[in-house]
């Protein structure tokens, strides 16, 4: 029994050795924050405000009484009607890119209010930071 509580505390203490140098070694390899790119998001955010009226995380009523998250981009001038392009993705859209610390490259976003068109991106049912859940048969 001795022999055996011996190997037990051996084996911990190498477990312990080893995932603590995992552990350093991840974070000694997590990339730094890239500046000018961290500038360059901010930059093309700061120029959307500067054009755009930008809604986020708005909660959109659907037909079953689910609510579902959406994010709204249209051009200032309201003195008249614009276009509107609609994206549903079950991918996250978020506009903050966690990694990074800074926004996520918003230039195709830019690019579209610019060229007079107003957008709104969603999640679809059962994506990330919804109420609803994704249906695949439908009565209709």
């Amino acid at each position: 029994m001795r022999k055996f509580a011996t190997v037990m505390v051996f084996l911990g203490l190498g477990c312990g050795l080893t995932c603590s140098l995992l552990v350093q070694s991840a974070v000694a390899q997590r990339p730094q924050p890239d500046a000018a790119l961290i500038a360059r998001r901010n930059a093309t955010e700061k120029e959307l405000e500067s054009v755009a009226i930008i809604e986020r995380k708005v909660m959109v009523p659907m037909r079953d009484g689910k609510r579902m998250q959406a994010d709204i981009y249209r051009p200032k001038d309201e003195s008249k009607k614009y276009p509107i392009i609609f994206s549903r993705t079950p991918y996250n859209f978020n506009y903050w890119d966690v990694e990074l610390g800074a926004p996520r490259d918003m230039t195709s976003v830019l690019e579209t209010v610019k060229r007079g068109y107003a957008l709104i991106e969603m999640n679809e049912r059962g994506a990330i930071f919804l109420r609803a859940t994704t249906t695949f048969s439908d009565s209709r």
